[in-house]
């Protein structure tokens, strides 16, 4: 089975022929663009910046096809040329984040503190199995305190830490900031494993204090990049072990 980095190449050929074509074939060209869409969907996610940015190439048409053919087909070519220019950067975008995901080590066990009441931890867990590691999510105990092994010895034998970031308002015209609680638990992690050992994400930007300015960080906002910075972490954490 193909994966979505080589649909997505396949897709910048099939648009190369597309363009060559006259007149341009409205039905490959409609089943050329589905494909597209759902394969953009699987690489970087529903709401990501590219598959936003996909869209806005992909304009509404104007005129019926049957009211006027020459008109229609103008306007599906212009759509296919800007739409070709966005595939082909998310083309090899998705190359480089599958050689990445093929090179990353195995077997890295992570914990993951993740956010409260919110999914990402658990998608976060989805994507660093995905990528060879052994994440494990972090429960809490019923009190609300930290399992004991997290502060101590035994957390040395985890690869990595992920600490999931629970945003807070703070006050107008200041940026986000992590909450209270989400600071504490990057500050356990950081203290057990090394701030080097340690990968803050958050759903969206929030300001770091600048005590932990040297902790990897990125946001679900740019799922292209919250990968490459989590398998650039799994790299340096399986290099640290040795």
């Amino acid at each position: 089975m193909a994966t979505v980095a080589e649909v997505l190449q396949k897709q910048v050929e099939e648009g190369r022929v597309l363009l060559r074509a006259r007149p341009l074939d409205k039905d490959r060209y409609e089943a050329w663009w589905e494909i597209v869409r759902d394969a953009y969907a699987r690489a970087f996610g529903e709401t990501s910046k590219e598959m936003r940015e996909l869209a806005a190439a992909h304009r509404p048409i104007t005129v019926a096809y049957d009211l006027d053919p020459s008109y229609y087909l103008t306007q599906v070519g212009a759509n296919l040329r800007r739409e070709m220019k966005i595939l082909e950067q998310g083309a090899m975008a998705a190359k480089t984040k599958a050689a990445a995901a093929a090179e990353a080590p195995s077997g890295i066990p992570v914990a993951i503190f993740p956010e409260s009441g919110g999914t990402l931890g658990k998608k976060l867990a989805v994507f660093l199995k995905g990528a060879g590691a052994e994440p494990a999510i972090v429960a809490m105990e019923p009190d609300g305190s930290l399992p004991s092994w997290v502060a101590g010895g035994e957390a040395k034998r985890l690869g990595g830490a992920v600490v999931v970031l629970t945003p807070e308002a703070a006050g107008k015209g200041k940026p986000p900031r992590p909450s209270a609680e989400s600071l504490f638990l990057l500050g356990v992690a950081a203290g057990a494993l090394g701030a080097d050992h340690v990968c803050a994400v958050s759903e969206s930007a929030v300001e770091l204090p600048a005590a932990a300015k040297e902790i990897a960080s990125a946001t679900a906002e740019d799922p292209a990049k919250l990968g490459e910075v989590l398998l650039g972490c799994l790299g340096a954490w399986a290099a640290a072990r040795g």
